[in-house]
């Protein structure tokens, strides 16, 4: 932004021309004593030696992300602009932001039951569709403060799968609960027929047999 220089802008008024530019001869002049207040303040410079300026510039301060965006020194004195990132402006604006944490696997939020005999069950549809409300329902009456949002699968075998939603709960957070929720999976209709087994957090490691490795390549140490 510029602004005109005049000196009779401020005319009539010596004490606002001497704050507003300190260094004239007639702000001087005012500090002494010398000049007469209000109407008597004469329109122009008296030092005749004096020239003004014919503009003046006011820089404006830049912002965090103007300030980034700023050209640095490369290497053989040329200007590299710096990359300008979120976490940039950020740390020069004093806001921290947090990462939240990876979502868990779905084999770390799974829990299932397996029936006692190993067979399709009958009522696999209605079970699928009815048991992640009704462990809901389980849960809310036992005070529990963890997500009540699950997907529920029936195997062909007859286990019940509970999958919960939250990506950051893991279903040995439920522990405490699985006594009641695989009694209220065995009473009658609309569940089904029991019985199953006590409800128990999903396998997370598996053993893996890889064929055609000759054995010269094995390390002597088993682990």
């Amino acid at each position: 932004m510029r602004h005109v220089y005049s000196p009779l802008t401020l005319y009539g008024n010596p004490p606002a021309f001497a704050k507003k530019y300190p260094h004239t001869w007639e702000a001087e002049e005012l500090a002494k004593g010398k000049y007469p207040p209000g109407p008597a303040w004469t329109p122009c410079h008296l030092d005749p030696d004096w020239q003004p300026p014919t503009t003046i510039t006011f820089k404006a301060t830049p912002t965090y992300a103007q300030a980034a965006a700023l050209p640095v020194k490369g290497k053989k004195g040329r200007e590299v602009t710096a990359p300008v990132s979120a976490s940039s402006v950020a740390l020069a604006s004093g806001v921290v932001f947090t990462k939240p944490p990876p979502p868990l696997p779905q084999a770390v939020r799974r829990f299932f039951a397996s029936r006692t005999t190993f067979e399709p069950h009958p009522e696999a549809l209605k079970i699928a569709a009815h048991f992640p409300d009704i462990a809901a329902s389980v849960l809310r009456e036992a005070n529990c403060s963890l997500p009540l949002s699950f997907t529920c699968t029936v195997n062909d075998n007859g286990s019940v799968s509970l999958l919960g939603t939250d990506l950051h709960t893991p279903a040995s957070a439920y522990t405490p609960y699985f006594a009641p929720l695989t009694t209220r999976l065995n009473k009658p209709p609309p569940v089904g027929n029991p019985p199953w087994d006590l409800l128990k957090p999903a396998p997370t490691k598996t053993q893996l047999l890889i064929h055609s490795i000759p054995l010269t390549f094995l390390p002597s140490d088993d682990d």
